[in-house]
């Protein structure tokens, strides 16, 4: 049953996605078009990453075009900076299954430094958001005496759900585009290729730490997003990033975080998030051959 819901709702995502694609960007310019598009576009990238698959959102027009009359949000400039990560996971996915690797030097290099743009991407639109944000975005109070018992005592709070949303899912994207080099890294050293990328190896090997404070932010944003007066708007915008989080730990062999984890989104399902119960993999061992991330 619970593969059956996810099949449906996969089934309903990439009918929504044939349909904006055969209407064109030009269609969704302003009016409930444009609602329809801005609502959608997270859930078809989302998608297309965890599908591994490039998307057609990742051409200029579909960036530019319906959002001629209408201002971006925070999300919304948030995702042109990842439209292309399906794309390069796709790539990468290729490189894993290939047999004979070292044939394909370049393309290898290639990926590395795609992905290495593609960070330095997502940390310029972090940059960009410091310097323009009227105030605080987030903040973290002492926390309270009853929570010292508690995985993540310490529980962030945003300006807005809107906020939030964005925040976690930017830390979420940001975890994918670090273990996936860290997996292209893994797969060039056990076939012994590929020596041009010592840069951004170093670069990778400095940021190692990095990935268990964004898995922790995550983690530390679920509280703000399970309030009451979030609803299920909350509750399901931790999923995504949640999952990735949960991967990053397991990878770790982080235990008490795995299970926090665990329990949280088995308590997303039980508030009615049915997808809560299909965690699709994202971090496990594809084959003998490669990694997936």
């Amino acid at each position: 049953m619970q593969h059956l819901r996810h099949s449906a709702h996969s089934a309903h995502c990439r009918g929504i996605t044939r349909l904006i694609r055969e209407k064109g960007p030009d269609a969704f310019r302003d009016g409930m078009p444009h609602q329809l598009f801005t609502s959608f576009r997270v859930y078809m990238l989302l998608e297309a990453i965890q599908n591994r698959t490039e998307t057609f959102l990742d051409e200029p027009s579909w960036k530019t075009a319906p959002f001629a009359s209408e201002p971006k949000s925070l999300m919304q400039s948030l995702l042109d900076q990842i439209s292309g990560l399906p794309s390069l996971l796709q790539r990468l996915d290729t490189i894993s299954d290939d047999a004979n690797l070292r044939d394909h030097n370049d393309g290898i290099v290639a990926l590395y430094n795609d992905f290495d743009d593609q960070l330095l991407r997502l940390e310029d639109w972090e940059d960009n958001l410091k310097t323009s944000a009227q105030s605080r975005l987030l903040w973290w109070p002492v926390a309270l005496s009853s929570d010292t018992g508690t995985q993540f005592p310490i529980s962030y709070e945003f300006t807005n759900v809107l906020v939030a949303n964005t925040i976690s899912h930017y830390w979420g994207f940001l975890l994918v585009v670090q273990i996936s080099v860290e997996t292209l890294q893994a797969i060039s050293e056990r076939h012994g290729i590929v020596d041009d990328c010592r840069i951004l190896k170093q670069r990778v090997a400095a940021l190692a730490d990095r990935k268990w404070t964004l898995a922790n932010d995550i983690c530390q944003s679920v509280r703000y997003h399970l309030r009451p007066e979030m609803k299920l708007y909350g509750p399901a915008a931790t999923l995504f990033p949640l999952n990735v989080a949960l991967q990053v730990y397991r990878r770790g062999n982080k235990t008490k975080e795995t299970l926090w984890c665990e329990e949280t989104i088995s308590r997303l399902g039980s508030m009615g998030i049915r997808l809560a119960f299909h965690v699709p993999p994202i971090g496990e061992e594809k084959s003998p051959g490669g990694l997936s991330v």
